[in-house]
């Protein structure tokens, strides 16, 4: 009986201490197993989020700039600090940005080389469709060597008399030519030179609601800014200053990109503008405000742009870092987009936008090859383009175009030029 009670006694025995630390020790690192796992997989999870989130603003953002730049018949960009650069590709389409010591573009507005023969007017070809000439540096001046005007208005202004030392607009083809001095030629450069961007200003046809009635030439305008934005006091930067902020990217400020689109109306010497999208479709002008003098151009959109966007309105992105870069091929009416994206609250995915947009307008962003001169030591010649350089995105090839039979691209001012379909 005893020991029976023994053997009880025994059998009902608890966990000594030291077999209930190993016990707890074991069950602490399955726990931190469990929790570790947890938590990666929860960070993967939110890492993954934020690529597709920063992937689904790019292709926005790229969506939105290829539906405007596809119908542009005009499109102007400015430069934010000046400088061309040249970009070098590596994988995934990642890429690094060279200052080109030899060239600069202080204060530069960039603009079709047809820049003539939008000038005169709202926004019209003028009738006599311009010969455009480009000198040495490619700024777009008079046959008296006069050059024009860069103003806020400039598109609605006639050609000034300037002198030497004014500020002149200059030809997107600039940005994938050089000027070879000794042989009096322009030559197109093996890959486009790149510029940041201040603004990215737009111009496209808008079809008429009722021919009919004394409503002419309406037009969309869109204008795209990059700065960037105190994401501590909600304020942006609309100076444009290509200085970069001080704090962390994302945290304390953000890059961004802001746009706003309105439409106009010509109406006997008056020009009316709307930002409603119903108002063109419709009989009313309820929602359509007059603009004294037309001008309703690049000038008008920078300087209404700050009252229409913020950080709620009127925003594409704030996932931009600096790095972000546009050229042009004037050749084959194509824009080349380069822009880096940051992803969100810090996860660190970082995001290569590349993309080439081509305008259905013919001559966009160039005149018609016989219309092309350049002006030289004081004298208006016919231009020559040596475009057998290369030249055009590095992975799309080379552009077409050109004036000279030293024309390898195609295009150019053969004996049977283009024929006349009413673009200037």
């Amino acid at each position: 009986m005893l020991k029976q009670i023994q053997r009880k006694k025994q059998l009902n025995r608890g966990f000594s201490l030291i077999e209930l630390l190993i016990a707890m020790t074991i069950i602490s690192i399955v726990m931190l197993m469990v929790v570790s796992f947890m938590s990666s997989t929860s960070a993967a999870y939110k890492k993954t989020l934020s690529n597709q989130e920063v992937q689904k603003e790019s292709d926005a953002v790229n969506a939105n700039l290829e539906s405007m730049m596809m119908s542009a018949n005009y499109v102007r960009i400015s430069s934010k600090d000046g400088k061309f650069y040249e970009l070098t590709y590596g994988d995934n389409n990642s890429y690094s940005a060279t200052a080109v010591a030899s060239k600069s573009c202080p204060g530069y507005d960039f603009v079709p080389d047809n820049y003539p023969n939008y000038v005169s007017g709202y926004g019209k070809a003028t009738d006599e469709s311009k010969d455009v000439i480009l000198n040495t540096d490619f700024q777009i001046i008079t046959s008296d060597g006069k050059r024009y005007p860069l103003s806020d208005n400039s598109l609605y202004e006639e050609v000034a008399d300037l002198g030497t030392t004014d500020t002149a607009v200059f030809s997107l083809r600039a940005l994938s030519y050089d000027y070879d001095a000794t042989n009096k030629k322009f030559v197109r450069n093996a890959s486009p030179y790149y510029i940041k961007p201040d603004y990215i200003y737009m111009e496209y046809s808008v079809l008429d609601p009722d021919p009919t009635d004394d409503k002419n030439n309406y037009l969309g305008h869109v204008i795209y800014g990059f700065t960037y934005r105190d994401l501590k006091t909600d304020t942006i930067d609309w100076t444009m200053s290509s200085t970069v902020p001080t704090g962390k990217l994302g945290v304390d400020y953000a890059y961004s990109v802001y746009m706003y689109r309105y439409y106009t109306y010509e109406k006997s010497t008056n020009v009316y503008v709307t930002d409603s999208e119903t108002a063109i479709t419709s009989s009313a002008d309820t929602s359509w405000n007059m603009v004294a003098g037309g001008y309703v151009g690049y000038g008008y959109a920078k300087d209404i742009l700050p009252s229409k966007a913020s950080s709620t309105s009127g925003v594409l992105t704030e996932l931009l870092t600096q790095d972000y870069y546009v050229s042009a091929d004037a050749d084959s009416n194509t824009l080349f987009l380069n822009f880096i994206y940051n992803g969100p609250r810090g996860y660190g995915y970082t995001y290569y936008g590349r993309q080439s947009i081509s305008s259905r307008t013919t001559y966009s962003l160039t005149a018609k090859p016989q219309k092309l001169k350049q002006y030289v030591n004081g004298t208006v010649e016919e231009a020559t383009y040596q475009t057998s350089g290369g030249g055009g995105d590095d992975e799309d090839g080379g552009g077409t175009g050109g004036n000279s039979e030293e024309d390898s691209g195609g295009g150019g001012n053969s004996e049977n030029p283009p024929a006349d379909n009413g673009e200037s």
